[in-house]
């Protein structure tokens, strides 16, 4: 049975080949995709307007897995796709 619910999926990835590839991807699925800064999508998980998360550890030092921590701890159910 098809599932009628559209999941909002939050995109931070500096790479635009592959946003673009995950966010076809996204949408061939059914899902709808959002590309957003570090800043909108702290702000999209505090309101509750995006399901899940494609992240690419930008910058890939410390402040990427502290990104993750926050996010985690605002939104714990929230699926994390690192890419």
């Amino acid at each position: 049975m098809p599932c009628s619910l559209v999941v909002s999926v939050a995109c931070t990835l500096t790479d635009q080949l592959a946003l673009h590839r995950v966010t076809e991807c996204i949408l061939q699925q059914g899902g709808r995709a959002f590309p957003l800064s570090q800043a909108d999508v702290l702000d999209a998980a505090a309101v509750g307007t995006i399901g899940a998360l494609v992240y690419d550890l930008e910058p890939g030092d410390a402040s990427a897995v502290g990104f993750v921590r926050r996010i985690r701890a605002v939104r714990p159910d929230w699926p994390i796709w690192l890419y």
